[in-house]
């Protein structure tokens, strides 16, 4: 069983081989026939991505993930939670979405308590209520999801429950953009290139825009060539320095500490 999940896996993330979502997915077949639950998980998870030699499928998905989430699975509840949101492989349901990611959030799984505060922004299946809303982005942003780190900042900046507040705002978007998310990292950029909660520094505009831009954001690629043409040599050259400092940064794998 784990030999048959092991291999599927070399497959799907492409350890050691090219990445071939077919070859994993008849590995994981494999597997699940002897009722090994993290292969529903991981079926769910190539046809919902799709690509690779196989074909998305969300139907597929979301049959998998609700095997997985029967079992407790908290991934898997939020995954089903999500499908049914959307009405991927299954008619929209916002009760049943609510019911998943409560399941998922007791559990602890981050995405789920982000998703319950987004079904109380948009009143997706209960009663709009951004107190309520606002209560689980917190919850979520505590455990680094950084989506709900990014809807905080939008809180803060439009005033949301009468709390209005740009540097608040600014700072859960450094949480966020120093967790990789691409739209934070730009949405900050945007606050230091106009000065909006936090000084004016176009130094560190293009920072941020170069992070975001090598994530694909066009909106940040092209504010980047623009802001770096306007800056001085030399601070130009300082924030590259610092660009390739964050890059070894991020790739430094932690030091494990000593019992």
């Amino acid at each position: 069983m784990f030999a048959f999940f092991n291999i599927g896996e070399l497959y799907a993330k492409g350890w050691g081989t090219k990445k071939d979502y077919q070859q994993g997915k008849d590995y994981y077949l494999k597997s699940a026939k002897k009722g090994h639950v993290q292969s529903f998980v991981q079926l769910g998870q190539v046809y919902r991505i799709g690509g690779f030699n196989l074909k998305r499928d969300f139907n597929e998905a979301y049959k998998w993930f609700e095997k997985a989430a029967k079992t407790g699975n908290a991934f898997a509840q939020n995954r089903v939670g999500r499908l049914a949101m959307r009405g991927r492989g299954t008619k929209k349901d916002y009760k049943k979405a609510y019911e998943h990611f409560v399941l998922a959030a007791k559990q602890d799984e981050r995405r789920a308590v982000y998703n319950l505060g987004l079904l109380y922004f948009k009143g997706y299946g209960v009663e709009k209520d951004l107190k309520k809303a606002e209560e689980w982005y917190l919850k979520a942003a505590e455990k680094f999801e950084q989506r709900a780190q990014n809807m905080l900042r939008i809180f803060r900046q439009r005033g949301y429950n009468n709390d209005k507040s740009p540097l608040n705002a600014a700072i859960w978007y450094r949480k966020a953009a120093d967790q990789g998310y691409r739209i934070s990292q730009a949405n900050l950029a945007a606050i230091y290139e106009k000065g909006q909660g936090l000084e004016k520094d176009l130094g560190k505009a293009y920072f941020w825009y170069s992070l975001a831009a090598k994530q694909g954001n066009k909106r940040a690629a092209g504010r980047k060539l623009e802001i770096g043409a306007a800056l001085p040599p030399g601070e130009l050259k300082k924030q590259t320095i610092l660009l390739k400092v964050w890059k070894r940064k991020k790739q430094k794998p932690a030091r494990k500490t000593k019992k």
